[in-house]
């Protein structure tokens, strides 16, 4: 049996909510070393724990912790849409085999994840290569707003395709291996330990 689907929403946006304040600073200093074109001769960053140390000590944890905002609502969004959509899925017993059951819901979760996540993470990713010094967005909805307006609808949806393919193995692999593991776990403690 599943949770009620509000148990599901709720759970996954807590669990994205908390995972979003360790993911942004990650994120922004990935995205910062990713996109430098100065070389460390020309005063590029040498590495992740020099991005951050730099970061921090010219900008602050404002600074390091660019994009939070938008990283949350992905996340807290993205996982609430990607546990309630597997426990729905998952739930319906039919002629299928629970193993198919399982990879079936585990990549359609992750398809709805990153349906709901993809535009949000390209104006994350926008936001967190932004200049720290003089940025071109204000914030996430400025930077929702000047892409639609200079690119359009579909430049939210770049690279969208590539995403999915990795996704669908990604999840169906990742449900598996979970459902293995509480199986495993029910014979080794009993059910309901």
């Amino acid at each position: 049996s599943s949770p009620p689907l509000w148990a599901s929403l709720f759970a996954g946006a807590v669990g994205g909510s908390c995972m979003s304040l360790i993911a942004t600073p990650m994120e922004h200093l990935r995205i910062r070393l990713q996109t430098q074109t100065k070389t460390v001769a020309e005063g590029g960053y040498s590495g992740s724990v020099d991005a951050g140390i730099r970061i921090l000590k010219e900008h602050g944890l404002a600074g390091l912790w660019k994009g939070q905002g938008v990283t949350l609502v992905r996340d807290a969004f993205g996982f609430a849409v990607f546990f309630a959509t597997y426990d729905r899925l998952r739930m319906h017993e039919g002629s299928t085999s629970p193993v198919l059951r399982t990879l079936g819901a585990g990549s359609m979760s992750g398809i709805a994840l990153w349906t709901v996540r993809y535009p949000l993470d390209t104006v994350k990713t926008r936001l967190q290569a932004d200049s720290l010094v003089t940025p071109q967005y204000a914030g996430m909805g400025d930077c929702f707003r000047q892409t639609l307006q200079r690119e359009g609808v579909r430049t939210l949806f770049k690279g969208f395709p590539a995403c999915i393919l990795r996704t669908v193995p990604v999840n169906a692999g990742f449900f598996a291996a979970l459902e293995t593991a509480r199986q495993a776990f029910d014979v080794l403690a009993g059910p309901g330990a």
